[in-house]
């Protein structure tokens, strides 16, 4: 869909990503180790369900397939080990 867009999947820019956790200090640990893994905190969110504890990290980087699955596949397992749920990335899209 970004290439449909005429987006430039090498240009850097923040990726924000959605993660999920069934308490909150689970979700606390998650936050810590994603910013000692260079992410940046954005918000957190509370709702009702399984998974109610949210969280959206950042990093600027490209998203250039390689790339963008590195960063997901980082973000998976180390939400899985606070037993998360990784939910998907958003970022704007950049033509030039």
């Amino acid at each position: 869909m970004l290439v449909e867009k005429g987006d430039v999947l090498t240009a850097a820019r923040e990726v924000q990503h959605w993660i999920y956790f069934r308490s909150e200090p689970a979700r606390a640990l998650f936050r810590d180790a994603a910013v000692a893994a260079g992410f940046r905190f954005v918000s957190e969110s509370s709702s009702k369900g399984e998974l109610p504890f949210g969280i959206v990290v950042a990093r600027t980087q490209s998203i250039e397939q390689n790339s963008i699955d590195r960063t997901v596949i980082e973000l998976l397992n180390l939400s899985r080990r606070f037993d998360g749920d990784y939910d998907g990335w958003e970022t704007p899209i950049v033509t030039q």
